[in-house]
């Protein structure tokens, strides 16, 4: 589904990805670990085309992306969570959902539109408790919800998920975990940027490790949580904690 190919990223004359190559297989859960400053987030931004690489190739489903605009990515089947969820605060649940699907409501199938609607609300039915509410109001936990259904209703192929665990509770981070393993296993492809080990080997089956804007380390999940030395150099747990 997503092929990444030795790319290289800079903002201005500042190098901040060195050589990125990963793939994430369809039906794939993918996480992407590292320390704060290690190139995650610019990552994302390169996939779903908000930055442009100096070099590299990116691949989704067999098809050269590099020169593709985001909202023709979003409409090609790449949709994003963003860090800090990026809501309509003044709009409802409701229509942040509704602007999930814009690209969708041009081609017409406003009954398959309407039936995405429901199965967000199936699975996390707090939204549909709250749909009529500015998403403004919602708790952390309500909002990162929100953000996921909204991505959900452009039906994506591949699924970006920068960070869903920052700043929630331990109960709602399992809530969120709960959904994204639902999805999973649905055969949704994903790639999900973490800081949270817990969190991401709970969803993904492999991971890779980022830090200094290059991957140092490729491993299966279980693998991750065993390397003790590993964990605790870039990912800052251990056996001890």
């Amino acid at each position: 589904m997503l092929r990444v190919d030795d790319i290289y990223v800079s903002y201005g004359k500042v190098e901040v990805l060195h050589g990125i190559t990963l793939n994430v297989a369809a039906g794939e859960a993918v996480a992407m670990l590292g320390p704060n400053g290690a190139g995650k987030t610019t990552l994302l931004r390169t996939l779903s085309g908000f930055l442009r690489p100096t070099r590299g190739r990116i691949e989704i489903a067999g098809r050269s992306v590099l020169e593709t605009e985001p909202h023709q990515l979003v409409g090609a089947g790449v949709a994003q969570v963003m860090e800090g969820r990026q809501l309509f605060g003044p709009l409802t649940v409701q229509q942040n959902l509704g602007l999930g699907a814009y690209v969708r409501y041009r081609r017409g199938g406003r009954s398959a539109i309407a039936e995405d609607l429901e199965r967000v609300f199936a699975l996390f039915p707090r939204l549909k408790e709250r749909r009529n509410q500015q998403a403004g109001t919602l708790s952390g936990g309500e909002q990162m919800m929100l953000a996921i259904g909204r991505a959900l209703m452009s039906r994506p192929k591949l699924l970006l998920l920068d960070e869903p665990s920052m700043g929630l509770a331990p109960l709602v981070v399992s809530s969120i975990v709960e959904a994204l393993t639902e999805l999973r296993d649905s055969g949704l492809t994903m790639l999900l940027v973490e800081q949270n080990p817990d969190a991401a080997v709970a969803v993904a089956t492999r991971c890779y490790v980022l830090d200094v804007g290059r991957v140092v380390h490729e491993t299966s999940a279980q693998g991750l949580l065993a390397d003790q030395e590993l964990a605790q150099y870039y990912l800052g747990f251990g056996a001890d904690e």
